[in-house]
């Protein structure tokens, strides 16, 4: 089974048009990182007058992944021909254990028992269906009040 960062960084490698680069190791937010580059030829459609079909464009995708956090740290996503990028990053990665307070339950929390109380009668039917099954009377409980 492949560790985490290498299933990660082999998606979409096997897309028709897709180019990897490997980046090697980098230090990302503190934590050692490898990186791959993705390049991959796509076909935007496009309506612009004369210039109506098919534009040539390329996806480039860069992603670091840490193995010893288990997770993909940052990825840049974009397109050459424009140069328009979003970013996605783990920014402030603080390891050790979380605070206990987080896991206290709350002074003021108590627990309900829920009673299962014989409901009033508010009509009656005959459930059944096709089968061996026989047939039951249920009761539909009454409407709850809405008194305050």
């Amino acid at each position: 089974m492949p560790s985490f960062c290498a299933a990660q960084l082999r998606a979409g490698v096997d897309l028709p048009g897709t180019e990897t680069q490997d980046l090697g190791h980098r230090t990302v937010e503190g934590l050692d990182a490898v990186g791959v580059l993705q390049k991959r030829a796509l076909q935007i459609a496009s309506n612009t007058g004369e210039n109506s079909g098919f534009k040539p464009r390329s996806s480039v995708t860069e992603t670091w992944c840490s193995e010893d956090l288990g997770a993909v740290i940052l990825r840049i996503i974009g397109t050459e021909e424009r140069g328009d990028n979003q970013s996605f990053a783990m920014v402030n990665i603080q390891r050790g254990e979380p605070d206990a307070t987080l896991f206290e339950i709350p002074p003021n929390y108590r627990v309900l028992e829920k009673v299962n109380k014989t409901p009033a009668r508010a009509g009656s039917g005959v459930i059944g269906g096709v089968g061996p099954w026989v047939a039951e009377p249920v009761s539909a409980p009454s409407k709850p009040s809405t008194s305050e």
